[in-house]
């Protein structure tokens, strides 16, 4: 992948605001291969797109605008068009339209979405009043989630080199469900 989704949500006091955005910056330079990132925040919301070497595995853009913030990573241009709902010929598109999508709205509430295969992988996960959002595992305890392993999950992984459902290694840590949304 070339792109990195980052994206904390919760309270909009001003301290809060202050220790989301350097959690999310400090998670985007330490992102294994970080080229450069864009980073915008509301205030609900922190969110960096990251991209990282080698470049051109995917294609994602970061969208602010006035009442929402948008994300969208996807693995073709056709799969980025279906995550902008521009095109709706995503389901004959298949894997082609491979993509998650973000959308935060100006009252603070996330949308997250991905397509019906979850080819690209959409973590997510809620503790202590906070959502935490990433396309990469190790990328949410970056961005502080607690590294509290799921015994069980990592069992399941153990034995079938993945854990059941939505389950992840870490407690507080899920991965959305193909075609999943939240």
């Amino acid at each position: 992948m070339s792109h990195e989704l980052l994206l904390i949500g919760g309270s909009d006091h001003a301290l809060e605001q202050g220790r989301r955005a350097a959690l999310v910056r400090h998670a985007a330079a330490a992102v294994p291969g970080a080229v450069s990132h864009q980073f915008t925040q509301t205030p609900h919301v922190a969110i960096a797109l990251v991209e990282t070497s080698p470049i051109g595995g995917d294609y994602a853009e970061l969208r602010d605008a006035p009442d929402e913030v948008r994300l969208h990573i996807a693995t073709t241009e056709l799969g980025l068009a279906v995550a902008r709902g521009s095109t709706t010929d995503g389901v004959a598109a298949g894997a082609e339209a491979a993509h998650i999508r973000v959308a935060v709205a100006g009252d603070g509430s996330v949308d997250l979405s991905t397509d019906g295969l979850s080819f690209l992988p959409c973590f997510w996960g809620e503790h202590e009043g906070r959502l935490y959002l990433s396309a990469h595992l190790a990328s949410m305890v970056s961005l502080g989630l607690p590294a509290d392993e799921d015994t069980l999950g990592v069992l399941q992984y153990l034995v079938m080199l993945h854990p059941l459902q939505q389950r992840t290694l870490l407690r507080h840590a899920r991965v959305l469900s193909a075609g999943g949304h939240l």
